[in-house]
């Protein structure tokens, strides 16, 4: 599994943040190193190796950092923070495949909320899984692409 290591300002940041803000921002940093490469993010630093040394500061890897916020956190605030984490998954989830459906048609978000009757906005939100999308905005979407919405439930890992 890949590692994000991150500079020693923004452990503090992370330490800072509300069980549902780091669910959220964890969600993304994952999807970020596990496409980093694809994306050509030259200035994104995925590393194998835990903890390096950058200066006097020691630097954390985001599994150490995790390791730690979860520690840290009551009961009350991990249950709020794996509904979160959940949430926000399938979100990008649902967002990364409307963007490939999208972009299969050969149509940009301006053409696709024009067919949706929304804004382009509004696409590019549910595209970067910023908002959970109904089940009603997935039926205009796929209607939009001539596509069919499928759903599927399969048992939790």
């Amino acid at each position: 599994m890949w590692d994000v290591e991150t500079e020693p300002e923004l452990d503090e940041w992370f330490d800072r943040l509300t069980a549902v803000d780091f669910a959220i921002v964890e969600t993304h940093i994952e999807r970020l190193a596990e496409r980093g490469n694809q994306l050509r993010m030259s200035h994104a630093h995925v590393y194998r190796e835990p903890t390096r040394r950058r200066g006097e500061k020691l630097m954390s890897t985001f599994a150490e950092i995790k390791k730690r916020k979860l520690a840290a956190m009551t009961p009350s605030d991990r249950v709020a923070y794996e509904e979160t984490y959940a949430a926000s998954k399938l979100a990008l989830t649902v967002g990364e495949q409307v963007r490939d459906a999208r972009e299969a048609a050969g149509i940009s978000q301006r053409d696709l909320a024009a067919r949706m009757g929304t804004s382009q906005a509004a696409v590019a939100r549910l595209e970067a899984g910023g908002v959970g999308a109904t089940l009603t905005t997935l039926q205009k979407v796929a209607d939009a692409l001539h596509l069919n919405v499928a759903v599927e439930f399969s048992r939790a890992s």
